[in-house]
């Protein structure tokens, strides 16, 4: 899973996830080291709470492939890795880091499959864990797969982000969101090229933005926004914007309202397109 090793810049952060994770996990089981082992093809990407431990290695050189190996919901417990036939050839056993004990579950990506391992080590050699100790190192290990989701959920957001501005950049077209309570309004990078805006010097607001629309043209579409926040209902109108060089454009909007869980409209969001080029061809003009 390519995304993973991408993403680890993130997870490297001083307060990245995995770092609060692996501290809550060294705090829990009073050890000195946690690890997450996440698995791309032969690569392995270890991120430790122990900065001196191996960042990235051959995945079979680690424990967490063990455990893939053993695939869901598998558990691994090294009691004394010089004790341990399968353990005491291992380069973690050895100096410098003179691993002793390890105890690790196996953990999934959002598509079920193992892609890793989460664990719990110490230099000195430890019994198993009990039963409810492990119980905990499997809710552990569903906190570092909630990591990881969220990883694979924003890499498919930026990738939908961008698909869309090249979308907006090729049809001419934006889109917008409103939020009803706070009138904060949010612009796409074409929406802010219309207007002859930009983002890092204007920060539209419900007032603000209104106030970008010919004088006349303002009153029909604050009605038309009342009405879709009072009945859901959305609107399409085609208005006279004033852009901030102060030449006058044609365009087209469109909005569709969103309610929450109790039916209350919060948002109204919609696309937004000069039509300067072909008023000619739209008709008679409508609010």
């Amino acid at each position: 899973m390519p995304y993973i090793a991408k993403s680890l810049e993130a997870l490297d952060a001083p307060a990245g996830p995995f770092q609060r994770l692996t501290e809550l996990a060294c705090t829990v089981f009073d050890a000195p080291a946690a690890v997450v082992t996440l698995v791309s093809g032969d690569n392995a990407v270890l991120w430790c709470s122990d900065r001196e431990l191996v960042r990235s290695l051959p995945r079979e050189r680690t424990l967490g492939d063990r455990l893939l190996r053993q695939g869901k919901g598998a558990v691994l417990v090294v009691e004394d890795g010089l004790a341990d036939p399968a353990a005491r050839n291992h380069f973690l056993v050895a100096a410098p880091y003179n691993l002793r004990f390890y105890a690790g579950v196996t953990i999934c990506g959002p598509d079920g499959q193992p892609l890793g391992a989460f664990g719990v080590m110490d230099r000195q050699p430890r019994p198993r864990p009990s039963d409810a100790q492990i119980a905990t190192l499997r809710t552990l290990g569903a906190m570092a797969e909630d990591i990881i989701a969220s990883l694979e959920v924003g890499r498919v957001s930026e990738e939908r982000h961008g698909t869309l501005e090249l979308i907006e950049n090729m049809a001419g077209v934006g889109h917008w969101r409103l939020e009803l309570a706070s009138g904060k309004v949010h612009w796409s990078d074409e929406v802010f090229r219309i207007h002859g805006l930009d983002r890092k010097t204007f920060d539209p607001q419900v007032d603000s933005a209104i106030d970008r629309y010919h004088p006349d043209d303002r009153p029909g579409l604050l009605a038309a926004i009342a009405h879709s926040a009072e009945t859901g209902e959305g609107y399409k109108m085609r208005l006279r914007l004033i852009r901030a060089d102060g030449e006058e454009r044609a365009v087209l909007t469109q909005a569709r309202a969103e309610r929450d869980d109790a039916g209350v409209v919060k948002v109204l969001y919609g696309v937004f397109q000069d039509i300067t080029d072909q008023q000619a061809q739209i008709g008679p003009r409508s609010a």
